[in-house]
This record gives C-alpha cells, structure tokens and sequence, in this order.
C-alpha cells in the first residue's frame, strides 16, 4: 500500500473514524456486528501498461546501447538464462542481451517502471533468417504499419508480443520482444521516428 499510493489511505470504520493504513500494517476489528469497511486511497501510482512484466516467462530485450549488457545487469530479477529463437538455429541460452534481439527470460518479481536506461537507439536493422523469430526493440515506441522490410512484404501476418498470452501487436514498445514470421532471409528495419511518416521502403502488409 505504501509504494502504490501517494496519497492518504484510510480505512473508514463505520463509528466515522478513520484509521491510516500507511502508518499501520494491520487493524484488528472486535465488533462482530460490522459487515463492510471502506478503503479510501489517494492519488495512485498507475502502472505504465508498456514497462510492465509479470513473474514468470517473458518476452523482453535490451532497447538501450549499455556498457554491460549482461542479463543479471539489465534484469536483476532474471530467474533463467535468456533463450533466443530463429527457425533455423532454434533456441539458444545466453547470458548477454544484444540489441536487436528478442528473448524469453523467467522472473522471479514483476517489474513496474523502464527497468533500466542508457544510449538511446531510434532506428536499427534486424537480420532475420525465413521461419519464425524473436526480435527486440527500440528506446521508443516504433508502429507496426512503419515497420519496413528487405526484399519487401517478407513478413507473413501479424508481429506478436506476450502479456499473459499472445497478442497481435499494434506498436514494438522498449524492453519487449515480438516475435516475427518471414517469408525468406532478409532484414527488418525499425525507425521509432517514423510515427506519421510517409516510409519510403515497402511496409507491412
């Protein structure tokens, strides 16, 4: 309660007294009559839906050019080895997190807030190879539809992020991997400034 509100939280007894659930831990009630209390709280701290990652698997990458990029470094939390996956090499165990990439990594905490900062990326290429693979991400949000491809329209459907369970994504948010399905070796070119540009190589179909 103390790290999700800034505000007041006050635990409002039927008697009209209040009770500061910051202060205390616990309350214990006596009177066997009361039946509801009421939890007032101020000013949450609301989670950024784009940061937010869940005990467990998850789908993640390293958005930023650090000077250490080892998984324990980035993800403290990090309960496994990092797992990429191209359909040609299948998955492999890492112990660093290279831009670009995508990753399957267990937590053993959630995390709330951007887990880490550093040298911002705005654009970069990602060599894919034909089948199934698991890309990264950049410092900033980067559209689908500004997505671009060499040789063109190689990517087949819908990119896809996991946030308990699959789901078709709309943009490629920091610190997330998605993962792609291509036609036949080439390469993604991502661009987080392109939002409402008019992107002069083929985009996704």
């Amino acid at each position: 309660i103390r790290n999700s509100y800034r505000g007041d939280v006050q635990l409002h007894l039927p008697d009209d007294s209040f009770y500061d659930m910051k202060q205390h831990d616990s309350l214990i009630i006596y009177d066997s009559t009361i039946e509801s209390i009421m939890l007032i709280a101020a000013s949450p701290v609301l989670l950024e839906p784009q940061y937010f990652m869940r005990p467990g698997w998850n789908l993640v990458s390293n958005p930023y050019k650090v000077s250490n990029p080892s998984l324990t470094t980035l993800y403290p939390s990090a309960h496994s080895s990092a797992f990429s996956f191209t359909s040609s090499a299948g998955y492999q165990s890492h112990d660093s997190l290279i831009t670009c990439n995508g990753y399957w990594v267990k937590l053993s905490t959630g995390i709330f807030s951007a887990p880490y900062s550093g040298t911002e990326r705005s654009t970069d290429t990602i060599e894919v190879s034909e089948g199934w693979n698991i890309i990264g991400s950049l410092s900033g949000p980067v559209p689908v539809s500004a997505v671009t491809t060499s040789p063109p329209n190689i990517i087949s459907g819908s990119l896809f992020g996991n946030l308990r369970g699959y789901f078709p994504a709309d943009t490629l948010n920091p610190f997330f991997g998605y993962w792609v399905n291509v036609s036949r070796p080439g390469v993604i070119f991502l661009n987080s400034t392109a939002q409402g540009l008019n992107v002069p190589m083929q985009k996704i179909r």
